[in-house]
């Protein structure tokens, strides 16, 4: 019985660890890969972006063209994640590093369960 609860006790862990990386696999490709038409598949449909002094709450089509003018000024070269989460409300975090053609940036990305589904509500983009 002892045996049972702990391995149940590092089993729940790491399912819910490896639920959260699949979260956030199809975001950090597109990340990855500077493709703001597959970000833009993950948000909801108001996004709030921040990016350097610049924050606004866009509708998922006018997040997109943000997204597209970053990529395009910023051409990514990699995204590293360097750590993901749940936070106490529930919504699931991930926080990472984007190397650019013109510098390096912290990303942090929100995303929230609605409908089933996980949705990118809030991404912050500062210089690191």
């Amino acid at each position: 019985m002892k045996k049972s609860i702990f391995l149940l006790s590092i089993i729940i862990p790491l399912f819910a660890f490896s639920m959260s990386s699949v979260v956030f696999s199809g975001i950090i490709s597109a990340f990855q890969t500077g493709n703001a038409n597959s970000l833009s598949s993950y948000f909801d449909s108001e996004v709030e972006v921040s990016i350097m002094d610049d924050d606004n709450v866009y509708s998922k089509v006018e997040a997109k063209q943000v997204m597209e003018t970053f990529f395009t000024s910023y051409k990514p070269a990699s995204f590293a994640k360097q750590h993901e989460g749940k936070s106490p409300s529930g919504a699931n975090y991930c926080i990472g590093i984007l190397k650019t053609s013109k510098g390096i940036f912290r990303v942090l990305i929100h995303a929230k369960s609605i409908g089933g589904k996980k949705v990118v509500q809030q991404i912050q983009i500062e210089e690191n």
